[in-house]
């Protein structure tokens, strides 16, 4: 089953920028598509197998995912909406 989500992920450069785009799981493999060109350095390609763990959070601004990555590496992803996240932590939990 494939699931996408709009969002923007959190890149931790010598400045914080956030890059909208959009999230997609397909199988086993959790990705992030940059809005705007093919490719861009901010696409992110993820195994599930290799996420540790994740967590979800509600806030005022909209909807955070949070990834921990082959137990090095926290991925922020924000702005989902609230079905959009329900959804997301499902998918997680079924792989």
């Amino acid at each position: 089953m494939k699931f996408e989500a709009n969002c923007t992920f959190k890149a931790h450069i010598p400045q914080m920028i956030r890059v909208p785009g959009k999230l997609v799981i397909n199988e086993n493999t959790l990705q992030f598509k940059a809005y705007g060109k093919e490719y861009t350095p901010f696409d992110i390609e993820l195994d599930i197998n290799k996420v540790v763990r994740y967590k979800c959070s509600k806030g005022l601004l909209g909807s955070k995912l949070f990834v921990y990555y082959n137990n090095h590496e926290w991925y922020k992803f924000s702005h989902f909406s609230k079905e959009d996240l329900k959804s997301l932590s499902k998918e997680l939990k079924i792989h």
